[in-house]
């Protein structure tokens, strides 16, 4: 129930749970009008395995993103 962060215009969220297969870790409420647009894990996982720079990024991202739920 406490606030962890605030998103904005082309952030993500979602990649811990698609990395490690684990359940949605937060709740994301837009609080304005949005457009949200979702990649299913297949494609998420193409894109990752197709670079690494990527695929670092996210990972680094998740890994502190994780450790501020603590």
């Amino acid at each position: 129930g406490k606030k962890v962060g605030a998103l904005k215009s082309g952030d993500h969220f979602g990649e811990i749970a698609l990395l490690r297969d684990v359940p949605r870790t937060a709740t994301v409420r837009a609080a304005t009008g949005s457009l949200v647009l979702a990649l299913p894990k297949a494609s998420f996982m193409k894109a990752m395995s197709a670079d690494l720079t990527l695929s670092s990024r996210v990972e680094a991202l998740a890994a502190a993103r994780a450790e501020e739920l603590r």
